[in-house]
C-alpha cells in the first residue's frame, strides 16, 4: 500500500512538469537544422556515396569478362543511375519532413533553445563543423579494428564449437562391450 501511494504522490508532483514540456515549434526545429547545415551535410554525403558507387561498380564490373573499355563504361553508367535514384530518394526535400517529425518527437522547445544557444556560440559552430571530420575518423579506426576483432570472434565461435563437440562426445555413453562368454567350469 505505502508503494502505490509514493508512486501517486511522485506522479502529483511530477506530472505538472511533464505536462509543463512545450512542444518544439517547428521554426525552432528549422533554426536548428539552418545553424547545424543539416541540408550542406546530407548534399556533402552525396560526394562520397557518389565516388563510393564508381569504386564498388568498378571493381565488380573488373570481375566480368569482356572489354576493358566496355566494362568501363558500364560501371560508370550503372554509378550515375545508382547516384541519381539515390539522389532522388534522399534529397533535401524529401528528407526535411521526416527531420522536422524527428526533432518534433525527440526534444521539448526548451531543449531546442539550449542547443541553439550552444550550436550559435564559437565552440557550438567547430562542433558542427568539425563533426563530419570527427565520424569520418571514427569510421576509419573502426573499420581498422573489425579486421582483427573479426578473426578475435571467429576464433572464440571455433572454440565454443570445438568445445561444445568435446562435451558432447564426452556425455556420450561407451559403446557396451559384447558381454565374454562364459568358460565352461573346469572339473
Amino acid at each position: 500500500m505505502k508503494r502505490s501511494a509514493l508512486f501517486a504522490m511522485a506522479w502529483i508532483v511530477l506530472a505538472p512538469a511533464v505536462a509543463m514540456a512545450e512542444p518544439a515549434k517547428p521554426e525552432t526545429i528549422e533554426e536548428m537544422l539552418t545553424v547545424t547545415k543539416a541540408q550542406s551535410m546530407i548534399e556533402s554525403v552525396y560526394k562520397n556515396v557518389d565516388d563510393s558507387m564508381q569504386a564498388t561498380m568498378a571493381q565488380a564490373v573488373a570481375q566480368m569478362p569482356g572489354d576493358a573499355e566496355a566494362k568501363r563504361s558500364y560501371a560508370e553508367s550503372m554509378g550515375r543511375k545508382m547516384a541519381a535514384i539515390m539522389r532522388e530518394e534522399l534529397n533535401w526535400d524529401t528528407l526535411k519532413p521526416m527531420y522536422l517529425r524527428i526533432y518534433s518527437d525527440s526534444f521539448t522547445q526548451e531543449e531546442l533553445v539550449g542547443l541553439l544557444d550552444f550550436y550559435k556560440t564559437p565552440a557550438g559552430q567547430a562542433a558542427i563543423n568539425k563533426m563530419p571530420i570527427v565520424m569520418q575518423k571514427t569510421m576509419v579506426e573502426m573499420q581498422q579494428r573489425m579486421g582483427p576483432m573479426m578473426q578475435r570472434l571467429g576464433q572464440a565461435a571455433q572454440e565454443a564449437i570445438d568445445e561444445a563437440k568435446a562435451k558432447q562426445a564426452a556425455a556420450k555413453p561407451a559403446p557396451a562391450k559384447p558381454a565374454a562368454a562364459k568358460k565352461p567350469a573346469s572339473k
